[in-house]
């Protein structure tokens, strides 16, 4: 089966999500799944793109446009579920709740695929301290729901049943 695994954002060797992520991906393997691991980067020449892998799915160029595009341009990735027949996307919130994820999702199961979404960390409001971070959780706080509703289910290492009105599947935070 074929699988995409989703992130909003690049990958930082020193962090200890970055190697949850690919603990996350290498346990997908084993499960026999042949999975594409999908993120956002801005490469050394300033230039915003879209990975799979280690290839450039789509540049958005550079500067404010390309900012821009990051957060409302979905349409490249879609497409790749599409051509490739994944089957199974495991996206990880990025507190990223809004109409573009929203219709990205949607476009998703269009194309066939099943469409579960990771939030690590739940509930997370009280993380929103600055008043950047607060204007961007109240965008997430109008369409999570929305985005929920569109989702095959949550995946939680919380014991709630559910989470935004959608069912959650419960797994554990360790892996290896």
């Amino acid at each position: 089966m074929k699988a995409l695994f989703l992130i909003f954002h690049g990958f930082s060797e020193s962090s200890g999500i970055t190697k949850k992520i690919r603990s996350q991906v290498k346990a997908l393997k084993e499960c026999e799944l042949n999975v594409y691991t999908c993120h956002y980067e801005v490469l050394p020449n300033k230039h915003r793109v879209w990975m799979i892998n280690d290839t450039v799915l789509k540049d958005l160029g550079r500067g404010k446009v390309a900012k821009i595009k990051k957060r409302i341009s979905y349409k490249f990735i879609n497409q790749f579920v599409a051509e490739e027949k994944i089957e199974f996307v495991y996206m990880r919130s990025y507190h990223n709740a809004n109409p573009f994820t929203i219709k990205l999702v949607k476009q998703m199961r269009a194309s066939g695929a099943k469409v579960v979404m990771e939030i690590p960390t739940y509930p997370y409001d009280q993380e929103y301290i600055t008043p950047t971070m607060k204007l961007d959780l109240c965008m997430d706080k109008l369409f999570r729901h929305k985005l929920a509703q569109t989702l095959h289910a949550i995946i939680t290492f919380t014991n709630h049943e559910s989470i935004f009105g959608q069912k959650a599947i419960r797994i554990s935070n360790g892996i290896d």
